[in-house]
């Protein structure tokens, strides 16, 4: 298994801001316009969408070697991977070019859509066979950590956002957004937790800011 974590946290402050109603939590805007979020939203989130490696790194010479041995690595385990990994390798793909072949690019991009629920969101609890400690049952609705990832990597990837799973991805993301206190749910993967405990708030954060991502994409 590629050792692959995706998983990003909103900020404690920016929770807490939100349910002080210090920074606006509806994004009302059409799944077809960017919606236009407080700039408190942004400074929190925006920074993520950018490559954490200085600009042109992968282009240097000294590492062309390695990249070579990561490219043919990524490429021929991509296939066997679950699809969390295989979103995961697409969007890297996309920011270093022939990290996956354009053949892999498409198959995933497919294999995301071929996921996507009926409501228009997709769910966390389908993209691997996640297992929770305590023995209890994954939630199968749609989540805003799988949705907001999906529609952000889509995206990324260069499906429009007039493409059919895209916009209703999107709409999924802007009629679901929580009225109280402004994030996107999603459930634990370890264990039934407490939505409301700081350990259950985890995915949730961590849902919101894909949401957030993709949303202003």
């Amino acid at each position: 298994m590629w050792p692959i974590a995706t998983q990003l946290s909103a900020p404690q402050e920016f929770r807490q801001r939100l349910q002080q109603g210090a920074v606006a939590p509806a994004v009302t805007a059409a799944p077809t316009n960017r919606p236009e979020l407080p700039i408190d939203v942004r400074q929190f989130f925006l920074p993520l969408k950018r490559p954490v490696a200085p600009g042109g790194y992968a282009a240097t010479p000294e590492i062309q070697d390695r990249l070579k041995l990561l490219r043919t690595y990524l490429q021929r385990g991509n296939d066997a991977q679950h699809l969390f990994n295989r979103i995961a390798a697409l969007w890297a793909s996309t920011l270093v070019p022939e990290l996956l072949t354009r053949e892999q690019q498409r198959a995933t991009v497919d294999a995301v859509k071929r996921a996507q629920l009926p409501d228009g969101g997709w769910t966390l609890s389908s993209f691997a066979d996640w297992k929770r400690q305590d023995g209890s049952a994954l939630e199968t609705g749609s989540d805003g950590y799988a949705t907001g990832l999906a529609s952000f990597v889509l995206q990324a990837a260069g499906v429009p956002r007039d493409d059919a799973a895209l916009h209703r991805g999107l709409g999924w993301l802007n009629a679901h957004q929580d009225p109280g206190g402004g994030f996107w749910f999603t459930a634990s993967l370890n264990k039934n937790r407490d939505p409301q405990s700081d350990a259950g708030r985890f995915m949730s954060d961590a849902g919101t800011a894909w949401a957030v991502l993709a949303l202003t994409k």
